[in-house]
């Protein structure tokens, strides 16, 4: 892969580029270091203590002690579609029904597996964004450490924004607005949450709007500020408004599945710049809602 350096990154020897920018594991700066021809500027060899200057081409060659950095799937042997992809990035639309990884109960039926079958070769698996199983829409992957590191960094950050779209069988009192709660898990419990008194749970803000009504249902948009586990099902539902089909927040059971879908991801890309992806409403949905 190919990197420019910046005005910012110039002065910089190349392990602290990487690690500034990158969160360069030592396992992986390790690995560049000790092999031949693994790191260029310019189409000349160098080391880690090169001082780069704006302009210059960085060229790494990245493996991952598993395997080289993960090929791009073949697209026509997914069971959905690859919204975007370069040398960093794989973005995909998750369908309903699927977890995006492997756990008990779930063997060959995850994002993970469909992935590792259209590339046709063991693969390291690396989910910046995860949805639980019935969410459908945007799903980011890295493609190698690099790319890992970075994405990791960014949510740490707050720069990677989401978008979700859910259907609820009641509007919110005011069309518009930001839900600020507090949020953990539910005493005794291994996986549902519930909201809490300030202070004895983690902090959760949700921007939302309602932007359509029909068949006795509302669609609503929802900018999740925060990333806390079952955030938005949580925040909806403790005001009385679960979403449809998420009976496990109490929700109604006329739709089959629960009814919510991350339909924007924006992000800043490894290479410089923003990047923004968008996965369409799904049928289930979009046939309540088809101006959207």
């Amino acid at each position: 892969m190919n990197i420019c350096i910046s005005e910012a990154e110039s002065g910089m020897c190349i392990r602290e580029f990487l690690r500034t920018r990158f969160s360069i594991s030592a396992r992986c700066l390790s690995a560049l270091k000790h092999e031949n021809g693994a790191i260029a500027v310019n189409g000349q060899p160098k080391t880690v203590r090169y001082v780069l200057a704006a302009g210059d081409e960085l060229y790494l060659h990245l493996g991952d002690g598993e395997g080289d950095a993960m090929p791009l799937p073949d697209a026509d042997k997914l069971p959905f579609p690859v919204l975007a992809a370069d040398e960093w990035l794989i973005a995909l639309s998750k369908p309903a029904d699927m977890p995006t990884h492997q756990s008990y109960g779930h063997r060959g039926d995850t994002l993970a597996d469909a992935i590792a079958a259209a590339c046709g070769c063991p693969i390291v698996f690396r989910a910046i964004t995860r949805l639980d199983r019935d969410t459908s829409g945007v799903v980011l992957l890295a493609r190698n450490q690099l790319a890992a590191g970075f994405f990791s960094r960014a949510m740490i950050k707050g720069e990677i924004e989401k978008t979700y779209y859910a259907i609820t069988l009641r509007a919110p009192s005011s069309r518009a607005g930001r839900m600020i709660d507090y949020i953990a898990r539910e005493k005794d419990g291994i996986i549902r949450r519930v909201v809490v008194p300030e202070g004895e749970g983690d902090l959760a803000v949700t921007d939302y709007e309602t932007v359509g009504e029909q068949h006795g249902k509302f669609l609503l948009r929802l900018c999740p500020r925060t990333g806390c586990t079952h955030q938005l099902r949580v925040q909806l539902a403790s005001r009385g408004l679960p979403i449809a089909g998420d009976d496990f927040y109490g929700g109604s059971t006329d739709f089959w599945r629960q009814a919510l879908h991350a339909a924007c991801l924006s992000f800043p890309h490894p290479a410089g710049g923003r990047m923004t992806v968008e996965a369409p409403l799904p049928p289930d949905m979009l046939q309540y809602y088809s101006e959207v």
